[in-house]
């Protein structure tokens, strides 16, 4: 919701900003779910929810009406299936962009997560960074 505030072009820079600093804020969270953190996450964020905000949204909802009303094989049915190949091979391709960070205890992922909420709602968010870092150091010392 936060990333779908604002519309002007200068809008869409700021959109960036907040893809980027939402996935510094969820990668403690990240780090200690999956042992790893993706590098373009906000990017891909920032990229794919207009295109599916005003694409395929829209087509799989028309699909769905057309299948409800009983026309089965329609030519939106498989363009939207190869919409979402597409998107998928795409995605697959940023799979080498993701740093493997191991796992970090669960107290300290937390104090990461309430410090980055911290740094974020107070307006400091060039510090943002801050409590990854601490994270990713901690972990490479261990």
């Amino acid at each position: 919701m936060i990333l779908l505030r604002e519309n002007h072009p200068k809008g869409q820079k700021q959109r960036l900003l907040q893809s980027q600093e939402i996935t510094l804020l969820a990668a403690p969270l990240l780090m200690y779910m999956f042992f790893e953190i993706p590098l373009l996450g906000g990017l891909l964020t920032a990229l794919s929810i207009p295109l599916f905000s005003q694409f395929i949204l829209p087509l799989l909802v028309t699909t769905c009406f057309l299948k409800i009303i009983g026309l089965s094989e329609n030519i939106l049915e498989m363009l939207l299936e190869k919409v979402i190949m597409v998107f998928e091979q795409l995605l697959h391709l940023t799979q080498n962009f993701v740093l493997t960070t191991g796992q970090p205890p669960l107290i300290l992922t937390i104090f990461s997560l309430i410090a980055g909420i911290y740094i974020y709602q107070n307006w400091r968010r060039r510090w943002l960074f801050l409590p990854t870092f601490f994270l990713l150091s901690f972990n490479y010392y261990l």
